[in-house]
């Protein structure tokens, strides 16, 4: 075959066969390719590769060819890639049948695979074929991955704490479909391991086949690893089991892989919660904070620190976005579910802060030398402070209270403020303390109790009817 110009009085760029020298040449009564295909075929197995069942000439010539050595009894397989077929998956598994019932027809079995490397890989097998202990690509597959198992267990720790959290949630995001789990890295060590690295002319790919060794989680990625198994064996069984995932294998032995981990988990700083909990919100109640703080005239990106967890005592800015965000998370009572809980919440919400700041403007917006006064004379912009806030307007939304009622008791009166550092009420519920040796320097507590005691302290305040506290 080959190209030919538009312009027929130039030649053609290469040899071009017409359908009549085609139908020549198949219609040959002994042709040399039959001769060949039979010559072949005496000799062991045939593979064919790269054709398909729509190519007539290759199933004239296997008949020819059987024809030609009937005393000869050897097999023939075609190889059918579904990258090749450009099918999906499912597409695949429909045809699965028609394809080896048209190649049975012709004499040939059919071994269907899912890419061309699985085709290049069998075509590196064929010499081993004949070998004594000789097992299948599946069945070396299926051993070595039987014993990744059984180690998996014995040669990692337990998960405990906050990898233990995280794993649940990456489970529970796998059964959603919906997780980003990013490279999983494993590490394979050349030193206990038998490997080889070859290329693939045809895809340009470099590849592995392991014949035996372990794959460990040595440098990384056990916790993903764990939660996509979780994910596979649990008995909702909605994990898509075709879900592909990038990984690493690092040839390291064991003093490198500790290198490696030790870089992997110790070099760079995460994103603070305040900037990751802003960013994207992971649950109903983070993104009822993030209408908050992005639909109030009061608070904002120039009121709320959003990148980092703590606000500079020399700032301007009320909080920190993360102090809000997990204010609402352990104490609001609203139990958003739907898009439409979240919106009407946030709006509650941003009126509410709207009552507040009627009543305490220094809750809203203040120039950097009236907010630096403000922490000098109370704590109303401290963490625990609110904490205890947003805990009190968690009960008042339960209560169906209105907040510019209750909102009224929090008004400073003739210098008498309930938010004053030397408000006794604060010491005695271990919200306020003495700092250091200096008795005379007082600071707060941002621990659950102080936290819980401060919105105890705020609903006893405004005539809240709050939970019990312990």
């Amino acid at each position: 075959m080959g190209c030919c110009r538009g312009d027929r009085s130039q030649p053609p760029e290469e040899v071009v066969l017409t359908l009549s020298d085609f139908n020549r040449l198949t219609s040959t009564a002994h042709p040399w390719q039959a001769g060949a295909l039979g010559e072949v075929m005496s000799r062991g197995p045939l593979v064919l590769t790269g054709t398909s069942f729509r190519d007539a000439d290759v199933r004239q010539w296997l008949h020819a060819a059987r024809d030609q050595g009937k005393d000869v009894e050897q097999s023939v397989v075609a190889t059918i890639a579904r990258q090749g077929l450009g099918l999906s998956r499912q597409q695949f598994a429909d045809v699965r049948a028609a394809v080896q019932q048209q190649w049975s027809a012709i004499g040939a079995d059919s071994l269907l695979v899912q890419d061309h490397v699985d085709a290049a890989q069998l075509l590196r097998e064929v010499p081993a074929f004949q070998e004594a202990g000789y097992q299948l690509p599946r069945a070396r597959a299926s051993a070595f991955y039987q014993r990744q198992i059984e180690g998996f267990g014995v040669l990692q720790e337990r998960l405990t704490g906050k990898t233990k959290s995280k794993v649940n949630k990456w489970t529970t995001e796998l059964l959603d479909n919906n997780a980003i789990i990013g490279n999983i890295s494993v590490r394979l060590d050349p030193t206990k391991s038998e490997y080889e690295l070859w290329h693939d002319d045809e895809t340009g790919l470099t590849n592995m086949t392991i014949m035996d060794g372990i794959l460990d989680c040595a440098v990384d990625s056990l916790s993903r690893i764990k939660a996509i198994l979780g994910a596979a064996d649990n008995p909702l069984g909605s994990f898509n089991l075709d879900t592909r995932f990038q990984v690493r294998i690092w040839l390291l032995d064991d003093v490198a892989a500790k290198k490696v981990a030790t870089i992997y988990n110790t070099r760079g700083d995460k994103v603070n919660d305040s900037t990751a909990k802003y960013a994207y919100s992971e649950t109903k109640e983070q993104e009822v904070a993030r209408r908050l703080v992005n639909g109030s005239e009061h608070l904002g990106q120039d009121n709320i620190e959003v990148l980092s967890n703590s606000v500079s005592a020399s700032s301007h800015k009320l909080t920190a976005f993360n102090t809000i965000s997990r204010a609402l998370e352990t104490s609001w009572k609203g139990g958003p579910v739907t898009a439409a809980d979240v919106e009407a919440q946030a709006s509650w919400l941003i009126s509410a802060w709207n009552s507040l700041v009627q009543v305490r403007p220094e809750f809203g917006k203040l120039s950097t030398p009236a907010r630096q006064e403000q922490r000098k004379t109370n704590i109303a912009s401290t963490a625990v402070a609110i904490y205890g806030l947003i805990g009190a307007m968690s009960t008042m939304y339960a209560e169906h209270v209105d907040p510019d009622v209750a909102f009224k008791a929090l008004a400073a009166d003739d210098g008498d403020d309930v938010f004053a550092w030397d408000n006794p009420i604060w010491s005695r519920a271990g919200v306020v303390t003495p700092t250091g040796t200096d008795s005379d320097s007082l600071g707060t507590r941002n621990s659950f109790p102080a936290r819980r005691a401060a919105t105890r302290v705020l609903q006893e305040i405004m005539g809240l009817r709050g939970d019990p506290v312990d």
